[in-house]
């Protein structure tokens, strides 16, 4: 019998890479070797992803107020009914809400289920009894999605995590691949056929520090013709567009809207960008775009700087330094045709080795079988 796994997230709308993270679980070949369900909050994209994929998913809230204890109580009452109609034998969270909704039921209830957590965001983890306690002894196993967040989550007087490991997040490489440029879209949006372009599908939101790029080409007057391409919600690119007409560059911003499907304009990016200083751990967008063999320009920022080899598929810069991006920016532009070639082909090769989700799936089945096999240990020991 099929070992039953239930993953959690908190999330009540967006997902962002959370949403990313768990469609790479319910996608990958661990759908025909356990038996997986997910729990979300009803009205969340992660939700109807799962609808749309006829993936079996609970609705539930994961409030994480101090104030909204009532919904804290029937979150762990919800919890426990899931338990009844799908008897999960291990739950993996991805957030602290419901993490702690698992860890209240596990104790509520004493039941024996391994928790497992994977930290999304870059958080200083706790050093006192009760976050040792939970983080230790209550959870099995703890996520890192890449070296460098372990080593700044951990840093200093924080709580070293001696059941964290690290498996770093992947990409699909085939669907993310290297295509040819869509000319269609190239026109309907309005680049020219003679423009530069650099492109995020990064997001916009304020620690993506979009900003930092807009200020940098504000300060470039003689350089190639370039556009600047953004996808990602309405009310970041609004703040930007903004930004950029009171820099007087609002004329190389093209403001795309939100898609599903990034590829095509990808596809479209001579070079994309991510510039975060905060939050972001490897950037699922960064990964996505240098599989498809486009360099990149990125902060230096945690696991950011794990993508790039500086010089050979991108550049680094230090979080929201104008002049260093700048800096990026021209050598694109008087890059020869066969210095950019090498860097387009580098991009792709650093993803083909390194950013492979087979790896990620691999370590997370691994992961998986040893929770289970602890679970039913403990049970064994419990019965004699």
């Amino acid at each position: 019998m099929k070992a039953k796994i239930l993953i959690t997230n908190f999330h009540p709308k967006r997902g962002g890479g959370h949403k990313t993270y768990v469609e790479t679980i319910i996608k990958s070949k661990l759908i025909e070797r356990f038996g997986i369900a997910v729990a979300a909050p009803e009205q969340s994209s992660i939700f109807e992803m799962c609808n749309n994929l006829y993936i079996q998913c609970h609705p539930l809230a994961f409030p994480g107020n101090v104030k909204e204890l009532i919904g804290v109580g029937k979150s762990i009452i919800g919890l426990n009914r899931i338990y009844k109609s799908f008897p999960f034998d291990l739950i993996h969270c991805n957030g602290s809400r419901d993490h702690w909704i698992a860890v209240y039921w596990k104790l509520l209830f004493r039941k024996p289920t391994p928790l497992i957590r994977t930290r999304h965001a870059v958080k200083i983890t706790r050093n006192d009894p009760v976050h040792w306690f939970v983080n230790q002894r209550l959870t099995f196993r703890q996520i890192y999605v890449c070296e460098s967040m372990k080593h700044l989550c951990e840093e200093g007087k924080a709580l070293k995590l001696r059941n964290s490991i690290v498996i770093p997040s992947g990409v699909d490489l085939e669907y993310y691949k290297p295509i040819v440029k869509d000319q269609v879209l190239t026109t309907r949006i309005g680049v020219g056929q003679r423009d530069f372009v650099f492109g995020s599908v990064a997001g916009l939101g304020a620690h993506k520090r979009v900003d930092v790029i807009v200020k940098a080409a504000s300060e470039m007057k003689n350089e190639r013709q370039f556009k600047i391409v953004l996808l990602g919600h309405e009310e970041g690119a609004r703040k930007i567009l903004a930004f950029g007409r009171d820099l007087g560059v609002e004329n190389r911003i093209i403001y795309a809207g939100m898609v599903e499907d990034v590829r095509p304009y990808i596809s479209i990016f001579d070079v994309g960008f991510v510039l975060s200083d905060s939050i972001e751990t490897i950037s699922y967008a960064a990964r996505e775009m240098m599989a498809m063999g486009t360099p990149l320009i990125s902060s230096s920022y945690c696991g950011l700087r794990e993508n790039v080899d500086e010089g050979v598929n991108g550049y680094l810069v230090r979080p929201g330094n104008v002049d260093e991006v700048k800096k990026a920016m021209v050598s694109f532009l008087e890059m020869s045709n066969d210095q950019y070639l090498s860097f387009r082909t580098a991009a792709r090769e650093k993803a083909v080795k390194n950013f492979s989700v087979a790896q990620q799936i691999s370590g997370l089945e691994e992961v998986y079988r040893e929770a289970v096999l602890s679970r039913r240990r403990t049970c064994e020991l419990s019965f004699d």
